[in-house]
């Protein structure tokens, strides 16, 4: 029996699967006429969603290829590893930066020092594409936070307000929807706010987006975008 890699995250459709190796930031598309075999010898394989009878794969010898050019990339391995099961409502509502009750005349000091502490992190552990260092830097600081604690959405919306207005200065975040989640993670990590990073794909045509989530609230995206993305990777 295989298992999934502990930098493999995998989600599946009905038309094939979707896997992230977090060592090289790349996805890669499984055909749906090998899920039954991969749901057969792989433990733990996602199965959200059921193949057509269809696109039952016939051929043993293509399967044990595939099986095998997935051990060979490290995707696939015989020894289990364990990965946090986080469980995330649905997105049902965005967070509006402007929705901070009185705006402030300017980004505090301590904000802007935040900022660029989680931007200079997120660059330096986030080397050729390796997520892994930046994603369980995030997981380990977001699971030391109180279980109980309840998110501080007044709070956490001046944060945002502040985040939003420095960001400008840095980079875009309709080009860089990666970056700039992977820095408001850290950023209200280090502020001491629970959130959740998710890395999401959708298929026909293939498309990778990732935002930040606080129970149903989407903190930088619109929640009628993200709806269209199924999660392959939540942390937080």
């Amino acid at each position: 029996m295989y298992y999934l890699n502990q930098h493999a995250h995998c989600c599946t459709f009905n038309d094939g699967a979707v896997i992230l190796d977090m060592r090289t930031g790349k996805y890669l598309g499984i055909d749906s006429r090998h899920l039954p075999a991969l749901m057969a010898n792989v433990v733990d394989w996602p199965t959200t969603s059921t193949p057509r009878p269809e696109h039952k794969l016939h051929n043993d010898d293509e399967s044990n290829q595939l099986i095998s050019t997935l051990c060979r990339r490290n995707i696939l391995t015989t020894m289990p590893s364990f990965k946090p099961a986080v469980r995330l409502p649905s997105p049902l509502h965005s967070v509006s930066a402007t929705g901070c009750g009185r705006i402030p005349k300017s980004v505090p000091t301590r904000h802007k020092l935040l900022f660029v502490v989680a931007l200079l992190r997120v660059l330096s552990m986030r080397h050729k594409h390796h997520l892994e260092p930046i994603v369980d830097w995030i997981r380990v600081h977001q699971d030391a936070m109180t279980r109980r604690q309840t998110p501080d959405i007044e709070h956490i919306t001046r944060l945002l307000w502040s985040f939003e207005r420095t960001r400008v200065w840095f980079y875009t975040a309709r080009q860089y929807c990666l970056l700039d989640s992977l820095v408001l993670s850290v950023f209200l990590s280090l502020a001491r706010q629970p959130c959740a990073l998710v890395i999401a794909v959708a298929t026909k045509p293939f498309l990778a987006h990732a935002w930040v989530q606080v129970d149903e609230a989407v903190l930088n995206d619109a929640v009628e975008h993200v709806q269209l993305f199924r999660p392959l990777l939540i942390v937080g």
